[in-house]
């Protein structure tokens, strides 16, 4: 797999990470109900991190070469204010970027020594996002 191909594949995880943490942002300002401050802390926890994961994308786009664009995924298009749904919406992004990083663990897999590097990177937002999934899914189940 040669790096331009990599950087197409980071940069449209890049867009996506980008979404997900204006998506915690916005849910930690708009979420409402008796337990507001734990959830707005929460979501800002989440935020921060995809802070970090925004960083780490841009950083391994550079690694590799390319300059990092800055465009932004589409936000969910439910953005009620409930903690329930806020939750519910945190589950499906992460359960949905969970498969896109499994799909792309495979390609990295297939392509040989030159992304291993790529492929360990992989791994570990994988295995971020599976984690948040999870939460956020027995969240929603209580």
């Amino acid at each position: 797999m040669k790096n331009n191909q990599l950087i197409s594949f980071l940069q449209k995880d890049l867009e996506n990470e980008r979404m997900h943490c204006l998506f915690y942002q916005q849910a930690a300002a708009t979420v409402r109900g008796l337990h507001r401050e734990e959830f707005r802390e929460l979501f800002l926890k989440e935020a921060e991190s995809e802070l970090h994961h925004i960083d780490e994308f841009a950083t391994l786009i550079v690694h590799l070469g390319g300059v990092p664009d800055v465009k932004v995924a589409s936000l969910p298009s439910d953005m009620s204010p409930s903690p329930e749904n806020l939750c519910r919406q945190a589950h499906l992004i992460e359960s949905s970027v969970s498969e896109t990083y499994s799909k792309r663990l495979d390609e990295t897999n297939q392509a040989g020594c030159e992304s291993s590097y790529v492929n360990l990177f992989y791994e570990d937002q994988l295995t971020d996002s599976k984690k948040a999934s999870f939460e956020f899914k027995l969240m929603c189940e209580g």
